[in-house]
């Protein structure tokens, strides 16, 4: 299984904090690092890289977020998603997607 299906999935699975997201403005970058197969079982986390105030509006925002989809390995086992291998890096053979993205999100009104 690639693409949507496990993008969907591990957004799913990381959403706790994130539920109010307004929706995607842009996906910065992303990678679908190793394959997952019927049976496996996904973990996912994200990470808030940045966040930013859109000029001219004070009711939303934007957060940079990183998402990493992890198969049959608890997240908290895996310390960095690249691990070195023969000199180069590599993603570690249990991670299944690095996605980097931008999300809406609403402002707190003073």
């Amino acid at each position: 299984m690639y693409g949507g299906h496990i993008i969907s999935l591990c957004r799913a699975l990381s959403f706790n904090g994130l539920a109010n997201a307004i929706g995607i403005a842009a996906i910065n970058s992303g990678t679908h690092s190793n394959p997952s197969f019927a049976g496996d079982t996904f973990y996912a986390y994200s990470d808030i890289l940045e966040s930013w105030e859109l000029p001219g509006r004070s009711d939303i925002g934007a957060l940079r977020v990183r998402t990493l989809g992890i198969r049959n390995m608890e997240s908290e086992q895996i310390t960095t998603p690249k691990v070195e291998v023969e000199g180069k890096q590599r993603y570690h053979d249990q991670v299944v997607l690095d996605l980097d993205y931008t999300v809406l999100m609403p402002r707190r009104q003073p």
